[in-house]
């Protein structure tokens, strides 16, 4: 479910800013943020009906029902804008994607677009440096331990790896610098981080902070 729910926020994003010109991407991508401001004071309700009601079995299945229904609308533009494509010859010279899987050269293409080796090397730098987090806690003792400092120290050591990689050998790397010296750019990533921690933080306290502090 995670996975899923990851893909459909990656591809609604995609759908907002997408048609956007390129200095208004930001626009587009806070679209996709307005179900926040309605979501954060009717879930909770929602949430107490469902478990009230059919139960907590339906609350996590009804999104299989719900979420496919919803998304005929946006597979519908999606169509019409291929085929509209497709009359006036834009993807002529476009493999289809059945050819593209089968192809041995595509494969290795993929590989160095998505810089794979890079995004390894990232994620686990970033796992082995938030893992420590959960580990240690606030136990001073626990920060002492092997169990603990072996993974940090991997980790921080793992960052200027992936810096070097980035700078040597990556074809198209994740942090391309182009883009890191675009202030639109920048704004954008400093957009998508500021949501991660807001979603993060409502997500984590929003509900005790209503209950408890405004007895609702």
């Amino acid at each position: 479910m995670p996975l899923a729910s990851t893909h459909l926020r990656f591809a609604i994003a995609c759908s907002c800013s997408s048609p956007c010109e390129y200095g208004e991407t930001g626009h587009g991508l806070t679209v996709s943020i307005f179900p926040s401001i309605i979501n954060v004071w009717a879930a909770g309700v929602i949430a107490d009906k469902v478990v009230e009601g059919p139960g907590w079995r339906w609350g996590a299945g009804m999104f299989s029902i719900i979420i496919p229904v919803l998304s005929i609308g946006l597979i519908a533009v999606l169509l019409m804008g291929a085929l509209k494509a497709r009359k006036k010859g834009l993807t002529e010279g476009i493999p289809s994607s059945w050819k593209l899987i089968k192809s041995r050269r595509s494969w290795i293409h993929l590989f160095w677009v998505m810089d794979l080796v890079g995004l390894l090397i990232l994620a686990f730098a970033l796992g082995l440096i938030l893992l420590p987090l959960a580990l240690g806690g606030g136990s001073a003792a626990k920060w002492r331990t092997a169990d603990v400092i072996t993974p940090l120290v991997i980790g921080v050591l793992l960052l200027p790896t992936f810096v070097f990689w980035e700078w040597k050998f990556a074809r198209h790397p994740i942090f391309p610098a182009w883009a890191m010296r675009d202030r639109h750019v920048l704004v954008i990533l400093l957009m998508s981080f500021l949501k991660a921690i807001g979603g993060s933080t409502r997500d984590a306290y929003m509900y005790y902070t209503l209950v408890v502090s405004f007895n609702q």
